[in-house]
């Protein structure tokens, strides 16, 4: 009777999400029967119990690879975090459990990035550090349905992954966190603005959908209070681990670069955040305003330090003050990607130039404007990855990347 009443709760709960490149099941995990066949591979799992385990005796066995489970500081259920494997695995075995489990298993079909995103940059001070669009790393998955809603930021928060600290892939990190966030959340799109890797790579989060700037997009990830932050995960798990210098460094570049752009002043001075009612740092980190844990002991114990940092960085974020910056938003370029070639470019004021570059710097469109105009349209040939380059009339680089799929 037990074995009947398993089977026909795991029909009733067991579903998948279809996709060519994702999908999501659940399973019921009996704490008599721990070890399963999975009907579909997969290439994370969370496990979600009904009251807190001990998690000092969990042990999850997936293809041979034993892992611990740790619990997901982000959840306000008894919940592990999203464990992600070297490769799609098709079989778990969930040890030390003492009741009924639910696994939830995701499948982000693995991508390897192209050559000029696999090599870190290192960002200007004061500038935006290079990121990898959200367009680039979620190629195949499905994109957002709905419009970004816009926020203006006063707050930045520091989250931590509580992930793997030694992953194989970290596009393949962030791309089975999005479809987590959003066929498991239910979230629009993944909840932070950014994400950075271990080796100091930033990922772009929320899309702004060529509509808006994505550090600009509202977010979800701060307990429902999201209204006026920007939120920055690092991946990794920070309660025993230190966050590596390089990430660390692609952190201060972000934050500094985000408050000189919103005319912030020094990263540790205090307001009230409307939404959460709570009085924060206008660098905080996710435990200062929800209970949690995030981001981690270690990470949290360097959060003074990395406010001092993001404040002698930019010619000191204090003077920031004092400057004055106009308040308009960057060029955007959509569709993007595009199906056929055709995009159309938006800049908020004219623009002397564009140009177009192939990943082998080779100019492949050039064009020369004496107009007032802000919107331009251009097409590219030949599919691949493009740069697009424009210069204003203040002699202002402004560049991003396109496709052409």
């Amino acid at each position: 009777m037990k074995t009947l009443l398993l089977l026909v709760l795991y029909l009733l709960a067991g579903h998948f999400v279809f996709g060519q490149n994702q999908y999501v099941l659940t399973h019921l995990f009996d704490a008599d029967a721990p070890k399963i066949n999975l009907t579909k591979p997969i290439t994370s799992a969370a496990f979600r119990f009904k009251e807190q385990p001990n998690w000092a005796n969990l042990r999850l066995i997936a293809d041979g690879d034993t892992l611990a489970l740790h619990p997901d500081p982000h959840a306000e259920i008894p919940q592990s975090q999203l464990v992600i494997f070297r490769q799609s695995v098709g079989s778990l075995e969930l040890l030390g459990a003492k009741t009924t489990t639910t696994l939830t298993g995701v499948y982000a079909k693995p991508i390897i990035l192209p050559t000029y995103y696999r090599q870190f940059r290192v960002a200007v001070d004061c500038e935006k550090p290079p990121v990898v669009p959200a367009s680039v790393w979620r190629a195949g998955l499905t994109p957002p349905k709905e419009l970004p809603t816009a926020t203006a930021v006063k707050f930045i928060i520091v989250h931590h992954e509580a992930g793997s600290n030694t992953p194989s892939n970290f596009t393949n990190v962030v791309r089975n966190i999005y479809v987590f966030h959003t066929q498991t959340n239910g979230w629009n799109d993944v909840g932070y603005n950014f994400l950075v890797a271990q080796d100091g790579t930033v990922f772009e989060g929320r899309d702004g959908q060529g509509r808006l700037d994505g550090d600009n997009v509202q977010g979800a990830h701060f307990c429902g209070f999201n209204a006026g932050t920007m939120g920055i995960c690092l991946l990794g798990d920070y309660m025993t681990a230190q966050p590596p210098a390089p990430a660390l460094a692609s952190l201060t570049k972000l934050v500094a670069w985000k408050m000189k752009k919103e005319n912030l002043v020094e990263p540790g001075s205090r307001s009230l955040h409307a939404s959460s009612g709570k009085n924060l740092a206008v660098l905080s980190a996710h435990r200062d305003g929800c209970a949690t844990s995030c981001p981690g002991d270690n990470l949290y114990a360097r959060l003074e330090q990395l406010r001092t940092d993001v404040a002698n960085s930019c010619d000191g974020i204090k003077a920031i003050v004092t400057a004055v910056f106009p308040t308009v938003s960057s060029p955007a370029v959509y569709p993007n990607p595009s199906d056929n070639g055709a995009f159309t470019l938006d800049v908020p004021q004219p623009i002397r130039s564009l140009r177009v570059v192939d990943a082998l710097g080779r100019v492949v469109l050039s064009k020369e404007f004496s107009s007032a105009a802000l919107r331009f349209e251009f097409r590219l040939e030949t599919p691949g990855f493009f740069k697009l380059i424009t210069t204003n009339q203040q002699q202002v680089q402004w560049s991003q990347t396109v496709l052409v799929r």
